[in-house]
């Protein structure tokens, strides 16, 4: 078994640049997220509370987007639990991505604002999971905002706050 895959420093240019190419990030900015969770009737203190998590998930993201640029013996797994995400992003979880050539980064999570859904880096010589595959199997069309998060803001938060712990570091 190999080691656990370290997160890279970022430079904020390689931050922007990762960002330009994410499906969901290069299409916002914290304010425009914070406008979606005021209308959806979020109090200032849950908008805060979902923007750290937004941003601490957003790093993590970048972070493994990275690692999978410098490395081809990485590949990333899609993780999350289903009973916490939409139906539709509940396919996703367990699947597998290698890097972002070839269009593959738009299968990254977080699929919306509130997606739950996160990625961990492992190595080709760790064996798959059962059940889960390589991507691409077909390319998910993003929205802005989670199903589950837009349908019940108050259970979408705290589903999306309690996948995007500050403990989860490890990438």
């Amino acid at each position: 078994m190999s080691a656990v895959p370290t997160a890279p420093s970022l430079t904020p240019q390689q931050r922007k640049a990762l960002r330009d190419q994410h499906p969901l990030y290069r299409r916002l900015s914290g304010e425009g997220v914070w406008v979606f969770l005021e209308e959806l009737g979020l109090d200032e203190g849950q908008c805060e509370r979902f923007m750290d998590a937004f941003f601490r998930q957003m790093d993590h993201i970048l972070s493994c987007m990275a690692a999978l640029n410098a490395s081809s013996r990485l590949r990333g797994q899609i993780i999350g639990r289903p009973e916490d995400c939409c139906p539709a992003c509940a396919t996703s979880i367990g699947r597998y991505m290698s890097s972002g050539g070839g269009g593959a980064w738009d299968l990254l999570p977080p699929f919306g604002i509130g997606c739950p859904l996160s990625l961990r880096l492992g190595h080709p010589e760790e064996p798959p999971a059962a059940g889960s595959t390589l991507l691409p199997d077909a390319v998910k069309e993003p929205s802005i905002l989670c199903a589950r998060l837009a349908a019940d803001p108050a259970d979408g938060l705290r589903r999306f706050l309690a996948a995007v712990q500050p403990a989860d570091t490890e990438i």
